[in-house]
C-alpha cells in the first residue's frame, strides 16, 4: 500500500509544484508555457530534458572540443591549487575556455542570446556521450546509481561521511538536467569543506565530552547482604 501510494503521489506533487511556480510567474514555466495548465507545463518540462540530450548528439561537431567531465577542476579548490583561470557569467571566454558543457552548449545552440543571459542547461547523459560515446553513458550511468545508493545510506557515529553523502543529495537529482561532475565540484569548494570540517571537530568534541562525563559519574556502591 505504502509504494502504490508513493508511485500515486509524485506526479501529483509535481503537478501541484508546477502549478505553484506558475502562479507565481517563476521559473520556465511562466515564460516557455504561459496558459497552459499544470500537466502540460510538466509533460514540457520533461520534453525540454530530453531535447537537451537529442541537440547535444546533433549539434555535437559544432561544441567547442573539451574534457568536460573535468570541469570540477575549473572551480573550487582544484581551480586554487593548479592555478586554472576561473571564468564567470556567459562570456565567450568562458564558454570556449571554461571546461564547461553548459556554457558551451549554450553558446553553439545559441549564439549572441547566449551572450545575453541565455542557457540551455545541461545534462550529465549528454556530457558522458560527448566525452566517452555510448560506453560512457553505460558506465557513467551505473556509476551514479552506486553514488546514489552510497548517498542515501547514513551510518551512526560518521558525521563527516554523512556530510559528504547529504551535500551531494540535491546535485544527483539535478544531475539529468546538470554537470556530470557537479557533485564533485560540490564537494571541493573551500566553503563546504571548512563546513564540513566544523561538524566533524564539533561532533569529536561532543562525543569526548560524552565520554568525559561518563568517566566522572561516581560508581554506585556496592551492597551486600549477609543472612544470619
Amino acid at each position: 500500500m505504502g509504494r502504490l501510494i508513493g508511485v500515486v503521489s509524485v506526479p501529483l506533487v509535481a503537478i501541484a509544484l508546477t502549478a505553484v511556480e506558475s502562479a507565481r510567474g517563476v521559473g520556465a514555466v511562466a515564460s516557455d508555457t504561459a496558459g497552459r495548465n499544470p500537466i502540460l507545463q510538466l509533460l514540457y518540462g520533461q520534453g525540454v530534458s530530453s531535447t537537451v540530450v537529442r541537440n547535444a548528439y546533433t549539434y555535437a561537431d559544432f561544441i567547442p572540443k573539451d574534457w568536460y567531465t573535468g570541469e570540477f577542476l575549473h572551480s573550487g579548490l582544484p581551480a586554487r591549487l593548479l592555478g586554472s583561470q576561473v571564468y564567470h557569467g556567459n562570456t565567450v571566454e568562458h564558454a570556449l575556455h571554461g571546461g564547461s558543457f553548459t556554457h558551451a552548449f549554450a553558446y553553439t545552440l545559441l549564439g549572441p542570446q547566449y551572450l545575453s543571459g541565455r542557457g540551455t542547461g545541461s545534462s550529465f547523459i549528454a556530457e558522458l556521450f560527448y566525452d566517452y560515446g555510448y560506453v560512457g553513458v553505460l558506465v557513467g550511468g551505473a556509476v551514479y546509481g552506486a553514488v546514489c545508493v552510497w548517498a542515501c545510506t547514513l551510518v551512526k557515529g560518521q558525521p563527516l561521511r554523512n556530510g559528504l553523502r547529504l551535500v551531494i543529495v540535491p546535485t544527483l537529482l539535478w544531475a539529468p538536467r546538470g554537470s556530470a561532475t557537479g557533485f564533485l565540484s560540490t564537494w571541493l569548494t573551500p566553503s563546504v569543506l571548512v563546513a564540513l570540517l566544523g561538524v566533524t571537530v564539533l561532533s569529536l568534541a561532543a562525543a569526548l565530552l560524552r565520554e568525559t562525563g561518563t568517566g566522572n559519574v561516581p560508581k554506585p556502591a556496592l551492597v551486600t547482604h549477609r543472612g544470619r
